[in-house]
């Protein structure tokens, strides 16, 4: 066999040396490049999640003997295990509601309540309730302010039917009184005021809902029945 000469095998070499170095550059190049990020299914359906509207429990357990039983200052009353109730202002389904940024609330219960955002000391225009949400405040007076227990009921049912709302007293004269109005907004939120009325407190109880709300009104019902004036 005929062997290579020094020359030839000192060529061989060299370029088996330019290969490599080539290989080499080409692999640093190739992992410069960034990997493109690919999201997952999953990955995109959280951020749909994110997007949508919040979902409010509206299916209850319809017996008030599971409910959960909460004691204010002046009255007890009992609400759907699986809703919230906050500083002693508000029940809600709404576990998020910012009771904080709305703390006066209890003042409008009876009527109208713009739920606003304000930026820089200006008020925007009302940010409506969300579909299914459910908002109860309550605000209590003394009886005497009216006289007697009928003066007040009297009192509270003529104001509320001079402004255009439904309302009506319950048949049984017995203290506690209790009596109810409503009328929708121009906003399309409907407004439920219950009153119940004793010697001592007017305690009038509002539930504010959207017009196509799927909470029964027998849920709103049973939480005012439930109520028991200390």
């Amino acid at each position: 066999m005929k062997q290579l000469s020094t020359r030839t095998i000192a060529i061989i070499a060299l370029v088996a040396v330019a290969i490599l170095a080539i290989g080499v550059f080409a692999i640093q190049d190739y992992a410069k490049v960034p990997t493109p990020v690919v999201e997952n299914g999953e990955g995109q359906e959280n951020q749909g999640e994110n997007t949508t509207e919040q979902a409010f429990v509206t299916d209850v357990n319809m017996n008030v003997e599971n409910w959960q039983m909460k004691e204010t200052e002046f009255f007890t009353i009992k609400f759907p295990e699986e809703w919230y109730f906050l500083e002693s202002k508000v029940i809600t389904n709404n576990q998020d509601f910012n009771i904080d940024k709305y703390a006066d609330i209890g003042l409008f219960t009876e009527g109208k309540y713009l739920f606003t955002s304000v930026s820089e000391g200006v008020e925007s225009e009302p940010i409506p309730l969300q579909n299914d949400e459910v908002i109860i405040s309550f605000r209590g007076t003394p009886t005497s302010n009216s006289g007697t227990p009928q003066d007040s009921m009297d009192s509270k049912i003529g104001k509320q039917s001079a402004n255009g709302y439904e309302c009506a007293q319950d048949s049984i004269k017995q203290l506690p009184l209790r009596g109810n109005c409503f009328f929708t907004t121009d906003y399309d939120e409907q407004i439920h005021t219950y009153y119940v009325i004793t010697e001592e407190i007017s305690l009038a109880i509002t539930a504010r809902t959207t017009a196509d709300t799927m909470i029964d009104e027998d849920i709103i019902e049973k939480i005012v029945d439930s109520i028991k004036i200390q």
